[in-house]
């Protein structure tokens, strides 16, 4: 159960990654090289976009998801605190 958890937030993770890219208009090439800084940013500004437009349930599980793939940066304790603006 542990290990499908896991598969699970990654692969949630990796579509709200694309979907974020494609509202970007960001394309997948090998000339747009994304580094991991700029990931962690945008999956942390991906949650608060979806916060701002007042879809609650799913920005907590987004910035629930950051924290899991990031829980020691300097988006950590901000998405703590969005978490608890969402409920």
């Amino acid at each position: 159960k542990k290990k499908l958890d896991q598969i699970s937030n990654k692969v949630d993770f990796i579509e709200d990654f694309l979907d974020m890219r494609a509202e970007k208009g960001i394309k997948s090439d090998s000339k747009n090289v994304v580094t991991g800084k700029m990931v962690e940013k945008s999956v942390y500004e991906l949650a608060y976009e979806t916060f701002k437009e007042g879809k609650y349930d799913k920005a907590r599980l987004r910035f629930q998801r950051f924290l899991n793939q990031y829980p020691k940066t300097a988006y950590s304790d901000d998405a703590v605190f969005w978490i608890g603006e969402c409920y």
